[in-house]
């Protein structure tokens, strides 16, 4: 196997902007995986708000379809009354 070396007429600017290139992509990967971590960490916590404001929900409708049969009921009993 040849032995490997660097030609002597590479410009060294060369050989700082490729190391520069990596950093820059390197760094903008895991800039990217952050995110995509920070995000999925977020959309696990809406899900959980999501599921407790439609407990909440599904509450407020059995309520208020108590509410309206006590109307309902209280209607009646006033016809009721002022019929007789």
């Amino acid at each position: 196997m040849e032995n490997w070396h660097l030609n002597k007429s590479v410009p060294i600017t060369l050989l700082l902007f490729i190391a520069t290139t990596f950093y820059t992509a390197t760094k903008s990967v895991t800039a990217v995986e952050l995110k995509t971590f920070e995000n999925e960490r977020d959309l696990a916590r809406n899900d959980a708000r999501i599921i407790a404001l439609e407990k909440s929900v599904q509450g407020q409708e059995v309520a208020l379809a108590r509410i309206d049969e006590n109307i309902t009921h209280i209607r009646e009993i006033m016809e009721r009354m002022s019929g007789e």
